[in-house]
C-alpha cells in the first residue's frame, strides 16, 4: 500500500502581511499571497480577493523515501521551527489570528490504516496551542494529484465523511473485563481475558487471546459524523471516572485510543480541536488513527 505524509503550518489573518508572518517565525511560506489581497487576471482583467491563507509545508523538505508513512519526521521539522519562534507564535495567538496544524495523509483508494500521534506528540501540539485537522486523500492508483489539491481540502465539511467513530481499548495480561466494566460502568463492546479462545461468526475457533482487552466503540452510541462529539463524549466519561481511569493505568494497563474516519468522497478528514488535545494529553493515551475509502 503506497502511503505518503506531510505537515502543513496554515495562519489566517487579514491584520498581518506574509512578509511580517515569515521575518516573526523565520519560515519561507508555499503560499505567499496576503489574506484579502486583490490580484488581477491579466487574460480577462477580472478582480479577484484573495481568501488563500499563508501556508508552510513540509512536502518538498524531505525525499519521497524520507516521507513515509508516518508524520514523526515532519512534526519534529516544525516543532524544532516553533520552538525558535515561540514568542513570535505567541504573539500571533494573543492577536487572535487563527493559526492551524494540518497533517496530509495520502493513501490509495480502498486503502485501509492510518498515522499515530504518540503521548510525546500532543504534549508538543498542546504547548503550541494549535488545532490539528487531518487533510486525507485517497489516491488511485498512478493518479497524479495537485498542488492545488492538496492545499485546499476542506477538512471543516463533516458533508465529506461517511463515518466516524472512536474506540477505547485497555488492555493488559492479568486484565478482568467484567472488573473494568463495573469500575467504569460501562459494558464494553467486545472484551475477552488472557488465554481465552473464541468462536468466530463463521463457527471457527480462533487463536487463544495473547494479552486480555476490555473495548467500547462510540459507533453505537454517538450518532455524528463529526469526530469531536465522539471525543467529547470519551472526555466527559474520563472527567467523571478520572479516578478509575487513572487507577487502571496504575496498574499498567495500556489505554489505546482509535480514531476511525471513513470518507465519503475521497477526501477529507477530522479535526482536533487545542481543548480537545489537552485533554487526550491529561489522559495519556496513544492515539491512532484509521482513514477508510471504499470506491464502487
Amino acid at each position: 500500500m503506497n502511503r505518503n505524509c506531510f505537515a502543513k503550518l496554515i495562519i489566517y489573518s487579514s491584520a498581518i502581511s506574509s512578509e511580517e508572518i515569515e521575518k516573526k517565525l523565520n519560515l519561507k511560506g508555499n503560499f505567499r499571497k496576503n489574506y484579502g489581497e486583490t490580484i488581477i487576471d491579466n487574460k480577462t482583467g477580472n478582480i479577484f480577493l484573495i481568501k488563500d491563507p499563508w501556508i508552510f509545508t513540509t512536502e518538498n523538505i524531505f525525499s519521497t523515501k524520507e516521507k513515509g508513512e508516518c508524520f514523526d519526521q515532519h512534526l519534529e521539522f516544525i516543532f524544532t521551527a516553533l520552538k525558535q519562534s515561540k514568542d513570535a507564535l505567541i504573539s500571533l495567538q494573543e492577536q487572535e489570528i487563527k493559526i492551524e496544524l494540518h497533517l496530509v495523509y495520502l493513501t490509495e483508494v480502498n486503502g485501509l490504516g492510518g498515522p499515530s500521534l504518540t503521548r510525546k506528540q500532543q504534549k508538543k501540539i498542546t504547548e503550541f496551542n494549535l488545532d490539528v485537522i487531518f487533510d486525507i486523500l485517497f489516491l488511485y492508483t498512478g493518479e497524479n494529484i495537485s498542488e492545488d489539491r492538496i492545499l485546499n481540502v476542506d477538512a471543516n465539511n463533516y458533508d465529506t465523511c461517511y463515518e466516524s467513530f472512536i474506540e477505547l481499548r485497555i488492555a493488559g495480561e492479568n486484565l478482568n473485563p467484567s472488573a473494568i466494566s463495573r469500575k467504569l460502568c460501562l459494558n464494553p463492546t467486545k472484551s475477552a481475558e488472557t488465554g481465552e479462545v473464541r468462536i468466530s461468526k463463521r463457527g471457527i475457533s480462533m487463536p487463544p487471546v495473547k494479552k486480555g482487552f476490555w473495548e467500547i466503540s462510540t459507533n453505537k452510541l454517538i450518532k455524528s459524523n463529526n469526530l469531536s462529539d465522539h471525543l467529547d463524549w470519551l472526555i466527559r466519561h474520563y472527567t467523571d471516572f478520572k479516578k478509575e481511569y487513572e487507577e487502571l493505568q496504575s496498574k499498567g494497563l495500556d489505554l489505546t485510543l482509535t480514531c476511525l474516519w471513513e470518507s465519503k468522497r475521497g477526501y477529507g478528514g477530522p479535526c482536533i480541536s487545542n481543548r480537545q488535545m489537552q485533554l487526550l494529553k491529561k489522559m495519556n493515551l496513544h492515539c491512532d488513527f484509521s482513514f477508510h475509502f471504499f470506491a464502487d
